[in-house]
Parts: C-alpha cells; sequence; structure tokens
C-alpha cells in the first residue's frame, strides 16, 4: 500500500474534500493500485489515509458507485467493477436541422435546444440548408448516419419531405418537430399555441372598436403556424357576429423575403399594400410575424411620406396616404413603448420552444415515453406597450385544440 501522505487531500484547494477524494480514488484505480475485481481499502482506513471525515470518504464512494467504478458487496466490502460492467460514457449527440438559422427567432430556438441537450449531456450537431428546401432530406440522411439518437427538424415550410419522415416514423426514430409541422403525419412535435392567441389578438381588437381587421401574412403561407393563426382570426370574426372577408386576408403583399438594405427598392410590394388599404380601408391589421409587422411598419412610413426618405419611383407611382388604424403582431419581443402603430403583440419564447422540444427528443430517445406521438403547446403571452396597456400581460390559455 502506498504511504497514506502521498493521498492527503488539500483543505485549501478550492474542489471540494468529497471530490478530492474521489479524483484520487479514481486515478489509483485507474493507474492499476486497485485492478478490478480487487477490494477498496475499508471506509475507516481511508479516512485515516486522507485525513477526512467519514461522511467524506462516503460521498467519495457514492461518486464512484454512481459512475460504476466501484460495487458494495453486503459483509464483503467495496469491490473495484470491471471496465465491461460499466456502461458507456460517451455523450450521446441529437441533432437541429432547420433551413434559416440567421433570424433572430431560430437563433433563440437554439439556444433553447443547446442549453437543454448541454443539460441532459447530449452533444449538439445543428445543420442549416440555407432556406432551400431540396437539402432537408439529405441533411436527416447525413445526421442519421452521424448515429445521432434523435432530430429535431424545423421543417422548411413547403413540406416536401412526408415519405422521410413517415419512414422515420415507422422506424420509431426519435424525431421531433418544432414550430410547425407535416398535418398529415402524426409526429412529436412542440408548437405555440397559435390560434388560441391569434383569436385573442383579434377580439381585442374588435373589442377596441376594430371592425375592419386586415391579415397580412409573410410567403411562408403553407406553414402550419400561419394556418392556425388564421384560423383563429376567423374564430374571433365569427364569435363576434363579424363576417369572415377574404379580401381582406392578404397573402401576396409580400412574396418573398427582402433584407434591410433591399426593402426602400422593393416598390412592387410596397405598391400592393398601398391598393389594398385604398380599396378596402381596413381599420386594424393583423401581422402574423415580427418580419411582416417590420415590413408594414417601414411602408407605411414611407407611404405617409413622413419619416424615412422615400425613393423617386415611389413618389411618381402614388400620392401620399396617412393610415390612422393600428397593429397586433406575432413577435419574439414586447412592442416598442412609442410604435407609430403597432399596439399589442403575442409574444412567444423560441428559447423556452427550443428547450421544451430537446427535452421531449431526450425523453424520446430514452425510451421513457410511449408510443403515442407527444403535442406540446407552448403558451404566448398578450402584451400591449406600457402607455397603452389597460391590464397587466397575461398568458394565452389554450381553449382549443390542434
Amino acid at each position: 500500500m502506498t504511504e497514506a501522505r502521498d493521498w492527503t487531500v488539500d483543505p485549501g484547494n478550492p474542489l471540494p474534500l468529497y471530490y478530492q477524494v474521489y479524483a484520487s480514488l479514481l486515478q489509483r484505480i485507474q493507474g492499476g493500485e486497485f485492478p478490478p475485481g480487487s477490494f477498496l481499502p475499508a471506509e475507516r482506513q481511508l479516512t485515516e489515509d486522507y485525513g477526512v471525515s467519514r461522511i467524506t470518504i462516503i460521498k467519495a464512494l457514492n461518486e464512484l458507485s454512481r459512475e460504476h467504478h466501484i460495487k458494495r458487496q453486503q459483509g464483503r466490502g467495496t469491490v473495484v467493477t470491471h471496465p465491461a460492467e460499466r456502461p458507456a460514457t460517451e455523450r450521446g449527440s441529437i441533432a437541429f436541422i432547420c433551413h434559416v438559422l440567421d433570424h433572430p427567432y431560430l437563433f433563440h430556438v437554439l439556444m433553447g435546444i443547446a442549453r437543454t441537450a448541454a443539460e441532459n449531456h447530449r452533444n449538439l450537431q445543428v445543420i442549416s440548408s440555407y432556406d432551400t428546401d431540396d437539402v432537408e432530406a439529405r441533411h436527416v440522411k447525413e445526421a442519421i448516419a452521424l448515429n445521432v439518437e434523435g432530430i429535431i427538424v424545423f421543417p422548411h415550410h413547403r413540406y416536401q419531405n412526408q415519405a422521410l419522415y413517415e419512414e422515420l416514423q415507422r422506424a420509431r426514430f426519435p424525431l421531433v418537430m418544432v414550430d410547425r409541422y407535416y398535418p398529415q403525419i402524426d409526429t412529436d412535435r412542440v408548437v405555440f399555441n397559435d390560434e388560441t392567441a391569434a383569436y385573442q389578438l383579434v377580439s381585442r381588437l374588435i373589442a377596441k372598436g376594430r371592425r375592419r381587421i386586415a391579415v397580412i401574412s409573410y410567403f411562408e403561407v403553407e406553414a402550419t403556424s400561419v394556418n392556425h393563426r388564421l384560423s383563429g382570426y376567423r374564430r374571433a370574426l365569427q364569435e363576434a357576429g363579424m363576417p369572415y372577408d377574404e379580401d381582406l386576408v392578404w397573402l401576396d403583399v409580400y412574396q418573398s423575403f427582402q433584407r434591410p438594405e433591399e426593402l426602400l427598392s422593393d416598390v412592387s410590394a410596397r405598391e400592393r399594400l398601398r391598393r389594398r388599404l385604398t380599396q378596402f380601408e381596413p381599420d386594424a391589421l393583423l401581422t402574423l410575424n415580427d418580419d411582416v409587422l417590420e415590413r408594414v411598419t417601414y411602408d407605411l412610413l414611407i407611404l405617409s411620406r413622413s419619416v424615412l426618405p422615400v425613393s423617386a419611383s415611389d413618389r411618381k407611382r402614388s400620392s401620399s396616404i396617412h393610415w390612422t388604424g393600428e397593429i397586433a403582431s406575432f413577435s419574439h419581443k414586447a412592442p416598442a413603448p412609442h410604435s407609430p402603430y403597432q399596439s399589442m403583440a403575442a409574444v412567444h419564447s423560441g428559447e423556452l420552444l427550443g428547450a421544451e422540444a430537446a427535452r421531449l427528443l431526450v425523453a424520446r430517445t430514452t425510451r421513457s415515453l410511449n408510443d403515442k406521438p407527444q403535442v406540446i403547446m407552448v403558451p404566448m403571452t398578450i402584451v400591449e406597450p406600457e402607455s397603452d396597456a389597460a391590464e397587466p400581460p397575461r398568458a394565452v390559455a389554450d381553449d382549443s385544440t390542434m
């Protein structure tokens, strides 16, 4: 036996005493001093060797036992296990596949996934197809080939990979869809309560006296999240005894994504918005995400000739208009106190959505759930600017099923 003084712990070390003993005993086991099948010294001997209390020794041994380096045998002592008896300690991996990551909302989703993966001792592979739908299937197959335990996918809005996801479902491969999903496939999914949030926003607009509420979407009109938000809009109108007018559902105003430096030159979209506002005279708008809200606000300011620089082509096309309605939207942040148009928002946390998706996937990989697909609906919170709010923010209760 090596002399006890070689194993004395250091009270000045910031690491807890039990951890120092644990690390020392593990080093001695791995170094061959205590080979597989041999017994560790008795607890009393270890307290003398390390100069610590029996409680400290017990905590160190518990840690070694938890990691399956030792096992207690009643009446015999503590025996060192053989490596073959120990479960693999290599961290498993999960993957997140998304067609675009350079957006604040998707970045927050990624952060929620990454944090929860780390908490559950999983490596995370992040794969982005940079807004092209034709490589999503290839990325899924590549991730599986790399032996990931499961996949979280933010599916492309064109939904062209139904056959692949059906095949994964039949094979019981752990798969969670986040934010939107394939309506034809009964998969695990984590989504916002989009329909209920839209219903609450429109109901509040109606309560404030708004009677012609137009909806503006971005080009991702096939996404299930858009579909559910439109359903909530329609339900609110019907329950208020107001007609659902398809002329107020504007799905083609913004037909492509434009980066900030391209907005001023996108005259055709601005002209489509001007014509709709002039022809149908809405007194409120429901914009279905942050990008639409920012586009509409930008274009309204240009059309009013009030703040932003106006291009020569804009001046030639039409006279100025001064729309005086209000905008309700869906957003990952609360509305600004002095926004010229926005009055309220259904605020949602991408980080919470990602964390729930990762928790569900980890549970699926550990086989701790039954075979029934899980649907987790993450609530939104209706928020008004502080200067306009008549009541404190409140979470949107889910009063509908998907």
